[in-house]
């Protein structure tokens, strides 16, 4: 796991802000189209997933989260991208590991290994 970044001079991620939050359901706002040029990692598609820059090698925590309300509300759609550090990310892969023990884990566990500069 690489030590943090310098992702300001990174194409995607300097365009990506440290923590961005939007609920699309109900407003025109989103999330920089940069975020879907972030490499999943781990986790599943509600919830939350590690997410990693291919260029630089940045981690995010991405979250998503949609609930019709049952048909009884106008429900919403939330979505979040928050920049983490290697620490962070790291945390997030052994608590994906521990709780879905069945998740694919070859993009996972290469990114438990801290590597040496």
């Amino acid at each position: 796991m690489n030590e943090i970044s310098d992702f300001t001079k990174c194409k995607i991620c300097k365009i990506i802000p440290d923590y961005k939050s939007v609920e699309k359901l109900h407003t025109d706002e989103r999330l920089p189209k940069e975020v879907k040029e972030l490499q999943i990692i781990g986790g599943y598609p509600i919830n939350c997933q590690v997410r990693k820059c291919t260029l630089c090698g940045t981690y995010y925590n991405y979250y998503y989260d949609h609930d019709s309300q049952s048909g009884v509300g106008e429900g919403y759609t939330d979505e979040s991208i928050e920049r983490i550090t290697p620490k962070k990310a790291q945390e997030l892969i052994k608590h994906i590991l521990k709780v879905f023990p069945d998740f694919p884990s070859d993009l996972l566990e290469p990114e438990l290994v801290v590597k040496s500069e």
